[in-house]
């Protein structure tokens, strides 16, 4: 081995990679799994279960991709919460996480703490469904601005008619940017969400609001127009936050009645 001789005339010794036997040494380190031990990068997975994706916010779908966070989150990582879909900026928004991914406090929680903290100013709470709050917010990011203008329309054609006009389907495609998938989405959502809460509503404690719901379904499937009109309004006010469960048992029980009387 030759050693090297500094310019001062010392000489320096080379250190050798092998061992005094003149062997080979090889280190038994797993660099990688070091490396995702420490959070440098995440493994992703094919395929995880929506039972294990919702309301678990340690699982996200990034890049089209479901894998665990490790704490680290992007803004456009998409988590899920009681079935629906959102993306990490808007959960942490919502309140249903904080920023490091672990769970938030919900804003009736976030409404009570400021009001003990500050009772000579408490904040309006908002009343409309929590559902629809996230939907709202939804909507924000894809419109990129207040979306009650857009919903308030969709939801007076869908109680209407079950849909949008062509004329509505232009205009959100021309002046809003909304593909008809996108359009169709945001319907079933609407309606998605006016059910879940006319189903709270009904459940009264009798564990009968499944049943009321169907019969509500099959009204809006297959009964006359008045009332499929009647039963896509209900759920529309629902889903909006415009109707309170007395005034939907109150509307329930009218259409039952006379869904009887006909039959």
């Amino acid at each position: 081995m030759t050693n090297a001789v500094m310019a001062n005339g010392n000489i320096v010794t080379q250190q050798s990679n092998l061992a005094d036997e003149g062997d080979a040494f090889v280190s038994g380190r797993d660099v990688t799994a070091e490396k995702a031990a420490k959070g440098h990068f995440n493994r992703g997975t094919a395929w995880v279960s929506p039972e294990d994706m919702n309301n678990n916010p340690d699982f996200v779908v990034r890049d089209g991709m479901s894998q665990r966070a490790g704490g680290e989150y992007k803004p456009d990582d998409v988590l899920t919460f009681d079935g629906m879909e959102v993306t990490h900026e808007v959960a942490v928004q919502l309140g249903l996480i904080r920023a490091d991914g672990s769970t938030g406090s919900s804003p009736q929680e976030d409404f009570a703490r400021d009001f003990e903290n500050n009772p000579s100013e408490p904040r309006p709470q908002d009343t409309r469904p929590e559902e629809f709050q996230l939907l709202d917010m939804q909507m924000q990011v894809a419109l990129k601005g207040d979306p009650s203008e857009v919903l308030e329309t969709m939801g007076l054609e869908v109680a209407a008619n079950g849909g949008l006009s062509p004329e509505g389907l232009n205009y959100a495609q021309n002046n809003l940017g909304m593909s008809p998938e996108v359009v169709q989405n945001t319907i079933n959502e609407l309606t998605d969400v006016g059910g879940r809460v006319i189903h709270g509503f009904l459940e009264v404690g009798d564990d009968l609001g499944g049943e009321r719901v169907e019969m509500l379904t099959d009204l809006a499937e297959n009964g006359t127009t008045k009332q499929q009109q009647t039963v896509r309004k209900l759920w529309v006010d629902a889903a909006t936050g415009k109707l309170t469960q007395e005034q939907a048992i109150k509307t329930f029980d009218r259409i039952a009645q006379e869904y009887e009387q006909s039959s």
